[in-house]
Parts: structure tokens; C-alpha cells; sequence
């Protein structure tokens, strides 16, 4: 298992909201074997214990 301390940006949307946004290192997306013709993963996000899993 690999761990990264990454950063969130806070970027400004058209409307004037924001839009956080984070990038994971690609040697990851590469290994879950994510490309531009296959980029749809499964986001969840666990109230509970705070954390954010990705999975293809």
C-alpha cells in the first residue's frame, strides 16, 4: 500500500460557487487500469469514519 499526502484546490466555478477539486498520482490510475476510454470509477464517501474510497 502507497500513501500520498495530496492537496485539495478550491477553484472558482462559473456561477461563483467553488469546486474542490484533488489530483491522484497516475502510476494509481494507471493501476487500476483507468483510461480516457474507460474513466468511470465508483466514489464513496464514509460519513462515519471520514474517508473516501475509489474503486473501479
Amino acid at each position: 500500500m502507497e500513501e500520498r499526502k495530496l492537496k485539495i484546490r478550491f477553484g472558482k466555478s462559473g456561477n461563483g460557487g467553488v469546486n474542490p477539486t484533488m489530483s491522484i498520482p497516475k502510476k494509481w490510475v494507471d493501476s487500476m487500469g483507468i483510461a480516457k476510454e474507460n474513466n468511470e470509477v465508483i466514489v464513496v464517501f464514509d460519513e462515519e469514519t471520514k474517508t473516501i474510497k475509489i474503486t473501479k
